[in-house]
């Protein structure tokens, strides 16, 4: 007979040791509804909130290209990939599109 191998234990996690997931902010400013729209159907969800961070919710690179391509033809406002590192919420991003439909930098108002 061969070498016995003893599986360890099924590592278990308190439900108390869990991050609370954000509560459900619906979007509330035009910009915010048009946002939801698009990661909605670029991540294929129901339901998005405005507070929900991008990552949390499974985007990667490739949507995230798919996205912004979304964003400048309905807003006309061209941001860098990079604005979901410093804006990774429906919300901020919302601010930054704003912000640049005003013509103004991010943190100038």
């Amino acid at each position: 007979m061969g070498p016995r191998f003893i599986a360890p234990a099924p590592a278990t996690v308190a439900r108390a040791d869990l991050p609370l997931p954000n509560p459900y902010i619906a979007p509330g400013t035009r910009t915010e509804v048009r946002l939801e729209k698009i990661w909605r159907t670029v991540l294929m969800m129901d339901r998005i909130g405005v507070a929900d961070r991008y990552r949390d919710l499974g985007g990667d690179s490739f949507s995230a290209t798919i996205i912004f391509t979304m964003i400048e033809e309905a807003f006309g406002a061209s941001l860098p990939l990079a604005s979901l590192l410093d804006a990774p919420t429906i919300a901020e991003l919302a601010r930054r599109i704003d912000l640049a439909e005003r013509g103004e930098a991010p943190g100038s108002g």
